[in-house]
C-alpha cells in the first residue's frame, strides 16, 4: 500500500507560500527534504505562488526554468524535483502548475486548435505560421516537434520528414530526445501503421531493458521507456505502463508537454473510475482552463454543471444533430460540409456528413471544397461506415491520421470511433473516450451522468437552445418511454433510428426477445444504411448469445457476412466459436452455418481458424450425405441455400480441412488437391463472377504439384550412374583390347582354366594342378582385369556419367550435412565458428530469469563444445563417409568398389560369352550395380543407425548438462526444443537415408523454368539463414526438356546455398530473375551482403574466378568441398548443359552492399 505523502510541517498560509517561493527561486539553498516535499504542498498554495511568477522569474528558477525552453538542446533537461511519493501527489503537482499558468495553457490550446484546423485543410503555410508564433511564445516542446513532423510528411512526404529529422539530430545532443524524435518521425510516415509502431515500441522496450539489466539501472530505464511508449501511442500502451512514471518524466519537458501528459492521464484515470481523479477534477481553478474535455469530465465525475456553459460554442453542432434527428439528411449533408470547412478538427461533423449521405443512398461522397486532408478523412469515414470489405483497413488508416497529431482531441475522437466500430481489447472503453471528447455540449453527455436530475437539466438546457426533438429522444431513452408505441414526441423521428434505441434500451433491460424484435426491423429493412444494419447485427448477435441460441446466432452471422463482411466489424466471434464446438451434430443447414462462422472469424483474425475443428463440423455433413470424397458434394441434391453452399465449397472444402477425410489415406496430398481442383472447376463453371480467382487457385495447386514432383524426382535420383553414357565414352583402344580378350578366352587352355575356377580347384590335385595352371597362363585374366578397371573407373569417377560426380554434387556438396545441421540451428542449439572459436549461444544465455555468471560460463562452454562436435561429425560424414573406396585408402567410405584378384577371377570365369561387346559390358555393369546396391543398403543402415545414435547421444548429454542451470520456465522451453530436435533428427535421418537408392531413370518430364526455380528455392528454404522468401521473376516461355531439370536444380541450388551461407540477414528480399532473350536464358541471383563482408576481398575473389573460366582448369577441383561452388557450377554448364562457352558474370554494388551472379545459358545447346 502506498503511504500518504508526508505533508510539510504546519505553517501559516503566508509562511507556507513564502517557503514555496523560496524553494522555487533558490532550490540550491534548501536541503533535499524541502525540495522533495515541494510537490506535497496544497494545490491552492502552489497555484497562488507559481501563478504570481513572471516569465523572467520562471526562467531564473532552477525548478521551473525549462517550462519554456528556448533551444532544442534545453528540451528534456528540466525537473530537478524528485518523483512524488504517489500518483495522486504527482498529478496534483502538475495540476497546480497548469492552473497557475492557465493563461499560457489557454493560449496554447488556441494555437493548437488553429494549427489542427489549418493542417487538416491542407493550408501548410498557415500551419507553419501558427507553429512559429507558438515557438516564439512557448519555446520548444515535443508537441511542436510532433506538429512539424506532421506538416513535413503531409506536405513533402518521406523526404521532407527525413530532412527535418536530420536537422533535429544535428542540433540535438540529448540521446533520449533523439530517440523520441526518431519515433515521432516514424509515426508521421504514411507507411508506418499503428501495429508496426507497437512492434517497434516493444522492440525498443526489450532492448533498453536488456541493457539496463546488465548495468543495474532497470528502475530508471523503465521510467523513460514507459514515457516513450505512452508518448507515441498512449491509448494502446496505457494499460501496460506506470502512469506515475510517465508523469514524472513528463516533468523534464516543457509546460505544454506536461499539460498534455496530465490531461491524458486524467482521461485514463477517469475511464477506470479512479478515486484520485475526482480530487484532481475538483481542483479550484481547473475550470479556468478552456479544454472542453476537462469540463466534461468535471461534470461527469462531480456533477459540476456550471463548467458546461464554457463549452457552448454557439450551438452549431447541436443544430446539426437536431436536423439529423429529424431526418433532414439533405440539409445535414450540406451544412456539415460548411462546418468541416470552418472547423475541420471537429470529428462529429465528418460523422454527420457521412451518415446523412448514406441515409440518402449515396455510393460515393462528394467532398468538393474540402481541404486535401479533410477530404481524405471524410472518405475514410465514409468507407468505414459503408461497411464494405475494405472498411477495416479504412478504420486503421483513419486512426493513423489521428496519430499524426496524437495530442489532439481529434486524435482521441478517431480512436473512439475506431473502438466503437471494431471493439478491440483496448484499455479505455469506446463509450467513455467518445463521451468526454465531444467538441461541444451535446445530448450524449447527459447519458453519462449518474444523477438523472442533472442529466435532465442538461437536456432541458439543450432543448431550449435549438435541440428540442433530440432532447425529447434522449429523455425518452433515459426514462424508458422510448418503448411506448404512442409516444407522440418520437413519431417525427425516422423509425429506423427509434428502433435502434428501443433495441438498445430493451437489451440493457435484459428483455432480449423484445430487443431482437426491434433489431430485426432494421436488419430486415433493405433501405437501412450499412452502418445501421451493422449495429442491428451486433445487437442480434449479443441477444441471441445471451439466450443461448447459438445456431440461430451463427445463421445471422453467416447472412451478414454474405451481405458484406464489413457488417461484422463490431462483432466479437470468439465466444460463439467456443459455443459451437460444444454443440451436438445439427442438420445440414446448421452444419454449413457453423463451419462458415470459423471462416468468417478467420477473415478478421487468422488465429481463430482451426482446421481440425472445422473438419469435425464438416465431417457430419459428409457422413449425412454418404460422400466418398468431399468433392462428391457438387453432385448432391440438397435444400441448402445456393450462396451458402458455394461458400462452403469455396472456403471450407479446402485441402487443409478435407485432408483428414479417410478416403485420402491412400492418395496422399495429390489426392486431396485433385479433389479440390474438381470442386474449383465446378465453381468456375457455375459462378462466372469469380472465374479468375478459381482459375488462379487451380493453377497454383498444379504449380505446387509440379514443384513437389520435381523435388521428389531430385530426392529419388540423387544417385545415378549413366551407364549408356559410359558405354558411348569407351574408345577404340578399349574395343581393340576387348577383341584380344575374345581371342584369348577362346583358347582351349583358357577355357579349361575358367572352368576350373568356376567349379573350384578341389578336384584337381598335385602335379596335374600345377601343370594346368602353368600351361594356361593368366593372359586372359590380365586383359579382362584391365578392361574391368577401365569400366569401373568410368563408372565411379567419370565427370559426366560417374557415381562420384553425382554423389559429390547431389549429396556430398553440403546437401546432406546442411540438412542435418539445419535441425540444430532451427532449435538454436549450435552456433557458428569464427577464427577457431565458436560464438556464444546468446539465445539460451539470454534467459527470462538471468543465470549466475558461473552457470552462464558453464552453459556457454557446453554449447560451444556441442557445436564443435556436431560440425566434426558432419565433416567426418562429408570427407570420410560419402566417399568412394577403390584402393584401400578410405576404410570408412560408404561406397566400396574394391575388387581383389579372387573377385576378378571368379567374375572372369563366370562369363559364358565375351561377344558381342554389349553383352560383355552388361555383365560388368551387373557386377558393379550389385556392389552398388550392397553399398547403398549399408549406407542406409549406417545413417539410420550409427549416425542417428551419435547425434541423439550428443543431444541427450547437452540436455542433462544444461537444463539444471535454467529457470523452470526456461527449462520447459529448452526441453521442448530438445524433444522437437530429436523428432526432427529421426525424420531427417530417415529422409537422408532414402537418398541412398540407385535411380534407374534420370530424365524428368518437360518443364517450365519457374518450376525449377521454385523447387530449388523450396529445397534451400530449410536452411535457417535463408530467412526471406526469394522474390522470383521468370519471363521465359520456353518448355525445357526433362533431361536438363536436374542440372538446372543443381545450378540454382549452388547459387542459393551461397546466399544462405553468406548473405546478410536482411528484410530486403533475395531476388531470382530469369529472362529469355535472343535464344538464351539469363539467370540472375541477387542478395544483400552482411556488414562483415570485406568488399575489397570479395572483388579480388570475383576477379580471380572470372580469370579462370575454363572447365579444364577446374576438372580436379570438382570434387573439392567447402568452396564457393563455382567449379561445380562450371561443370554443370560445360558438361551437363553442354554449353560451349559458359558465361558467368559477377557484380558487386558497394553503395547498396548487394552481390549478383548472372549465368547465361544458350537454349539451343541444351541436351
Amino acid at each position: 500500500m502506498t503511504k500518504a505523502p508526508r505533508r510539510p510541517q504546519a505553517l501559516r498560509r503566508k509562511d507556507k507560500q513564502q517557503k514555496i517561493l523560496d524553494i522555487v527561486q533558490h532550490d540550491g539553498k534548501h536541503n533535499y527534504s524541502d525540495v522533495r516535499n515541494l510537490k506535497a504542498y496544497s494545490v491552492e498554495d502552489l497555484t497562488r505562488v507559481i501563478g504570481r511568477l513572471g516569465r523572467d522569474d520562471v526562467e531564473e528558477s532552477t525548478i521551473l526554468r525549462n517550462l519554456y525552453p528556448r533551444r532544442l538542446a534545453d528540451l528534456g533537461r528540466g525537473q530537478t524535483l524528485p518523483k512524488a511519493r504517489s500518483l495522486e501527489t504527482e498529478m496534483l503537482w502538475l495540476t497546480s502548475l497548469c492552473v497557475a499558468r492557465s493563461d499560457d495553457i489557454n493560449q496554447f490550446l488556441d494555437n493548437k486548435k488553429q494549427f489542427e484546423d489549418r493542417l487538416l485543410n491542407g493550408s501548410f503555410l498557415d500551419a507553419d505560421r501558427v507553429l512559429k508564433e507558438h515557438e516564439d511564445r512557448f519555446g520548444c516542446s515535443l508537441w511542436l516537434i510532433e506538429s512539424k513532423f506532421a506538416v513535413a510528411q503531409l506536405r513533402g512526404g518521406f523526404q521532407e520528414n527525413r530532412s527535418l529529422l536530420a536537422d533535429i539530430r544535428q542540433e540535438c545532443d540529448n540521446d533520449f530526445l533523439a530517440i523520441l524524435c526518431q519515433f515521432l518521425s516514424e509515426r508521421a510516415e504514411d507507411d508506418v501503421s499503428r501495429n508496426h509502431l507497437r512492434y517497434e515500441l516493444n522492440a525498443f522496450s526489450d532492448a533498453q531493458m536488456s541493457m539496463a539489466r546488465e548495468s543495474k539501472l532497470e528502475k530508471t530505464a523503465q521510467q523513460f521507456v514507459d514515457f516513450v511508449r505512452a508518448r507515441m501511442d498512449f491509448h494502446s500502451q496505457a494499460s501496460s505502463i506506470d502512469i506515475h512514471s510517465f508523469l514524472y518524466v513528463a516533468g523534464f519537458f516543457s509546460l505544454v508537454d506536461q499539460y498534455l501528459a496530465l490531461v491524458q492521464s486524467i482521461q485514463h484515470q477517469f475511464a477506470f473510475s479512479s478515486v484520485c481523479v475526482t480530487k484532481i477534477l475538483s481542483t479550484r481553478g481547473l475550470d479556468a482552463i478552456t479544454e472542453s474535455k476537462l469540463h466534461f469530465m468535471q461534470t461527469l465525475a462531480t456533477g459540476y454543471l456550471p463548467a458546461l456553459a464554457k463549452t457552448w460554442n454557439g450551438g452549431e453542432l447541436v443544430k446539426l444533430i437536431e436536423l439529423y434527428t429529424a431526418g433532414e439528411y439533405f440539409e445535414v449533408r450540406n451544412q456539415a460540409i460548411d462546418a468541416i470547412k470552418k472547423h475541420p478538427s471537429r470529428f462529429e461533423h465528418y460523422e454527420l456528413l457521412v451518415r446523412s449521405s448514406l441515409y440518402l443512398g449515396q455510393r460515393t461522397l462528394n467532398v468538393d471544397g474540402l481541404g486535401s486532408i479533410a477530404a481524405q478523412i471524410a472518405n475514410l469515414v465514409f468507407d468505414a461506415l459503408a461497411r464494405t470489405e475494405s472498411s477495416a483497413y479504412s478504420l486503421h488508416r483513419l486512426m493513423k491520421e489521428g496519430l499524426r497529431i496524437s495530442s489532439s482531441q481529434f486524435a482521441d475522437q478517431t480512436i473512439a470511433f475506431f473502438l466503437e466500430n471494431r471493439m478491440p481489447s483496448e484499455a479505455m472503453s469506446a463509450g467513455t473516450l467518445g463521451l468526454i471528447n465531444v467538441s461541444s455540449l451535446t445530448p450524449r453527455l447527459a447519458t453519462g451522468i449518474k444523477d438523472r436530475f442533472k442529466g435532465r437539466e442538461i437536456l432541458n438546457y439543450l432543448g431550449q437552445r435549438g435541440a428540442p426533438l433530440t432532447a425529447s429522444l434522449f429523455r425518452a431513452i433515459a426514462d424508458g418511454t422510448i418503448v411506448e408505441e404512442d409516444n407522440d414526441d418520437l413519431k417525427v423521428i425516422p423509425q429506423q433510428r427509434v428502433a435502434k434505441y428501443k433495441g438498445q434500451y430493451l437489451e440493457k433491460s435484459s428483455d432480449f426477445s423484445g430487443a431482437i424484435r426491434e433489431y430485426n426491423r432494421i436488419w430486415e429493412d433493405p433501405t437501412s444504411p450499412a452502418f445501421q444494419q451493422s449495429d442491428a447485427l451486433g445487437g442480434l448477435f449479443r441477444c441471441l448469445m445471451s439466450l443461448g441460441e447459438f445456431d440461430q446466432c451463427a445463421s445471422v452471422v453467416v447472412e451478414g457476412a454474405l451481405r458484406s463482411t464489413g457488417l461484422l466489424l463490431n462483432v466479437q466471434l470468439s465466444n460463439l466459436l467456443k459455443a459451437l464446438k460444444l454443440l451436438p451434430p445439427g442438420n445440414l443447414n446448421q452444419i454449413v452455418d457453423r463451419s462458415l462462422v470459423f471462416w468468417i472469424a478467420a477473415t478478421f483474425d487468422y488465429r481463430l481458424w482451426e482446421d481440425d475443428q472445422v473438419f469435425d463440423i464438416a465431417e457430419d455433413l459428409f457422413i449425412k450425405l454418404n460422400l466418398v470424397m468431399p468433392g462428391d458434394l457438387i453432385e448432391q441434391e440438397t435444400d441448402l441455400d445456393e450462396t451458402k453452399l458455394r461458400r462452403f465449397l469455396e472456403c471450407i472444402c479446402v485441402p487443409s480441412v478435407i485432408c483428414s477425410w479417410p478416403s485420402f489415406a491412400n492418395t496422399g496430398t495429390e489426392g486431396v488437391e485433385n479433389d479440390r481442383i474438381r470442386i474449383l472447376e465446378h465453381l468456375r463453371s457455375n459462378f462466372l463472377d469469380a472465374q479468375e480467382s478459381y482459375s488462379a487457385e487451380i493453377a497454383e495447386i498444379r504449380r505446387q504439384q509440379a514443384i513437389r514432383r520435381g523435388i521428389r524426382h531430385i530426392d529419388e535420383t540423387k544417385i545415378f550412374i549413366n551407364v549408356e553414357g559410359i558405354r558411348e565414352s569407351l574408345d577404340d583402344n578399349f574395343r581393340e583390347k576387348h577383341q584380344r580378350l575374345v581371342k584369348l578366352a577362346d583358347l582351349p587352355l583358357e577355357r579349361l582354366r575358367r572352368g576350373i575356377v568356376s567349379l573350384g580347384m578341389d578336384g584337381v590335385e598335385g602335379l596335374d594342378r600345377v601343370i594346368i595352371l602353368a600351361k594356361s597362363g593368366d593372359d586372359g585374366l590380365k586383359v579382362f582385369s584391365e578392361l574391368f578397371d577401365q569400366v569401373r573407373t568410368r563408372y565411379i569417377a567419370s565427370d559426366e556419367h560417374g557415381l562420384d560426380s553425382y554423389i559429390g554434387m547431389q549429396i556430398r556438396h553440403g546437401t546432406m550435412t546442411n540438412q542435418l545441421r539445419a535441425i540444430f540451428e532451427r532449435h538454436n542449439l549450435v552456433t557458428e565458428e569464427s577464427d577457431g572459436r565458436y560464438s556464444s549461444n546468446h539465445y539460451w544465455l539470454t534467459t527470462s530469469v538471468p543465470m549466475s555468471d558461473e552457470s552462464k560460463q558453464f552453459v556457454d562452454q557446453h554449447f560451444m563444445e556441442f557445436s564443435q562436435t556436431i560440425d566434426a561429425i558432419n565433416e567426418e560424414v562429408r570427407t570420410k563417409w560419402v566417399q568412394v573406396n577403390v584402393e584401400h585408402e578410405l576404410p570408412s567410405a560408404l561406397f566400396d568398389y574394391r575388387f581383389d584378384q579372387d573377385d576378378l577371377s571368379k567374375l572372369y570365369a563366370s562369363l559364358e560369352t565375351f561377344e558381342p561387346i554389349e553383352a560383355f559390358l552388361d555383365a560388368i555393369f551387373d557386377s558393379l550395380t550389385q556392389r552398388t546396391e550392397v553399398n547403398l543398403k549399408n549406407a542406409r543402415n549406417k545413417i539410420e543407425g550409427e549416425l542417428e545414435r551419435r547425434y541423439t547421444s550428443l543431444v541427450d548429454n547437452l540436455e542433462q548438462e544444461v537444463e539444471h542451470h535454467l529457470s523452470p520456465s526456461d527449462r520447459q522451453k529448452f526441453r521442448r526444443s530438445i524433444e522437437e530436435c530429436r523428432t526432427e533428427l529421426h525424420e531427417t535421418c530417415k529422409r537422408v537415408s532414402s537418398w541412398f537408392r540407385l535411380s534407374t531413370e534420370q530424365d524428368f518430364y518437360d518443364f517450365e523454368f519457374e518450376e525449377a526455380v521454385r523447387a530449388a528455392s523450396d529445397i534451400v528454404s530449410s536452411f535457417p539463414n535463408f530467412l526471406e522468401s526469394p522474390k522470383i521473376s521468370v519471363r521465359c516461355s520456353h518448355k525445357f526438356g526433362g533431361g536438363s531439370f536436374r542440372s538446372f536444380i543443381n545450378m540454382l541450388y549452388i547459387l542459393l546455398e551461397n546466399v544462405a551461407k553468406h548473405a546478410a540477414p536482411s528484410s530486403e528480399e533475395v531476388s531470382i530473375d530469369a529472362v529469355e532473350e535472343n535464344g538464351a536464358l539469363r539467370l540472375t541471383v541477387t542478395n544483400p551482403l552482411s556488414d562483415q563482408t570485406d568488399i575489397k576481398l570479395l572483388r579480388e575473389k570475383v576477379d580471380s574466378i572470372e580469370r579462370a573460366k575454363s572447365f579444364r582448369e577446374f576438372r580436379e577441383a570438382i570434387r573439392s568441398e567447402g568452396k564457393s561452388g563455382f567449379p561445380k557450377l562450371l561443370k554443370i554448364l560445360d558438361v551437363d548443359l553442354r554449353q560451349t562457352e559458359p558465361r558467368i558474370e559477377f557484380s558487386v554494388d558497394e553503395a547498396e552492399r548487394r552481390f549478383s551472379v548472372s549465368v547465361t545459358v544458350n537454349i539451343g545447346d541444351l541436351p
